[in-house]
């Protein structure tokens, strides 16, 4: 199953019971607010834990790339949120919007390298 993680200081705006059903292919899931998978990386940790107990952490499935990219873009589009999708891209939401904005379509970050 595909998906990125997003860390946002208080909960997104977002259904996490919408499941695989939910339109648009695009699923929240809600992790809770721990983000010890992070306690390798220093820098990582200390930008999530600046954001204090409240946050929230989600896996967000997709099927359509470019339909997860817009989703993102009108959930994410703040400095303070992170998403991390496990390959080198650990960006704030709006970091992540223009960079999408700039990489149309299914281009996505893979290894240090739009694909």
């Amino acid at each position: 199953m595909r998906y990125v993680l997003v860390i946002s200081p208080e909960a997104l705006d977002v259904n996490p019971g919408a499941g695989s059903h939910n339109e648009g292919g695009v699923w929240f899931d809600a992790m809770g607010s721990d983000v010890s998978d992070w306690a390798d990386e220093p820098e990582r940790m200390a930008r999530l834990e600046a954001m204090g107990s409240g946050r929230s952490v989600y896996a967000v499935h997709w099927r359509d790339l470019t339909v997860l990219k817009a989703v993102l873009a009108k959930v994410i589009p703040r400095d303070d949120v992170i998403l991390d999708d496990d390959c080198g891209l650990f960006v704030s939401g709006s970091e992540f919007v223009t960079m999408s904005a700039e990489n149309p379509g299914n281009r996505w970050w893979l290894g240090g390298h739009y694909a």
